[in-house]
This record gives structure tokens, sequence and C-alpha cells, in this order.
């Protein structure tokens, strides 16, 4: 090959790898299969900017790579999605906060308890745990008892959006 054929070659390589890191992000099947196979390769910045999707799916996802890494770079595009009317967009945003710490997520991930998405509900009551310091486990009554006492003026409705039944 002559130098001006591998140069070419490189700099479609070059485009083709920067076109994908754009186009990784916003595609929720990609950015899935891209996060299992290599995980930290999109930053977290372009997971935040996702959050203001019209996309509920890419939002959803994009709470969840958010979370597994506890990056705090999207809380603040977060902490409204706690009141999302999609019923697993709330859930991650809850999630995703938790893993950060942040106690605006509490009453969201006592309501979690109840949500038809079992197969992370111990890492819904570990969070709950972290924040509050409190041990109710998975009791729900319990948990939402001590947060009614807490905050008597607050209300939350603790029976919608709670997945598919």
């Amino acid at each position: 090959m002559r130098p001006r054929q591998i140069a070419v070659m490189i700099i479609s390589v070059m485009l083709i790898a920067l076109g994908l890191f754009w186009i990784i992000p916003s595609s929720t099947f990609l950015s899935s299969l891209t996060e299992h196979m290599a995980p930290g390769v999109v930053p977290a910045s372009r997971w935040a900017a996702n959050l203001e999707s019209s996309d509920k799916d890419l939002v959803r996802e994009s709470l969840s790579f958010l979370a597994r890494r506890a990056d705090p770079v999207g809380v603040d595009r977060a902490i409204p999605l706690l009141k999302h009317p999609d019923d697993y967009v709330w859930l991650n945003a809850a999630i995703y906060l938790g893993a950060c710490k942040r106690a605006e997520a509490t009453p969201y991930l006592i309501k979690a308890l109840r949500h038809t998405a079992w197969r992370s509900v111990d890492e819904r009551v570990d969070r709950l745990e972290s924040i509050t310091g409190q041990h109710f486990g998975r009791d729900f009554e319990a948990w939402k008892t001590w947060w009614m006492q807490q905050h008597p003026d607050e209300s939350l409705s603790w029976d919608v959006g709670l997945g598919f039944s």
C-alpha cells in the first residue's frame, strides 16, 4: 500500500470512530451494547445530556448507565425526572440519585419498593439505608411510616406509577 492510501484509510477509520462516538449515546441499542462491551468508553457527560431527550427509553438507559458509575454529572437534570409520568424513568432517576446519595431520591426509593421491577429491590434498599441511616429492609409500610413522620406536610402518590401490573 502506498502512503497516500494508508493516510486515507487512517482518516476514514478516525472519522468512523468519531461518528460512532456521537451516534452511540443517542441510540438505545448501540449505547447498551457499547456500555456492556466497553464500560466507560462513552463519557458520563454524554449520558447526562441524554436526560433532556424526549425519547424515554434513551433517558431510562442513560440514567441506568449514570447510576452504575454513581457519577453526579447528571444530578441536576435527573431531579425533575423523579416526577416523570413514565414508571421506569422516575424509577431509574430515583436509583441514579440514590447512587449519588441524594436525599431527594428518598421518598421515590421508598415508593420504588412497590414497583414491579423486582430485580433491583435490594439495590434500592441499600441506597435508602445509605442515604437515611435507617434499616427497615424491604418493608414498604415501615419506610413510608418513617418518611411521613419526618415529612408530614409532603405528599406523594404512593400507589401510582408502579410499573406493569
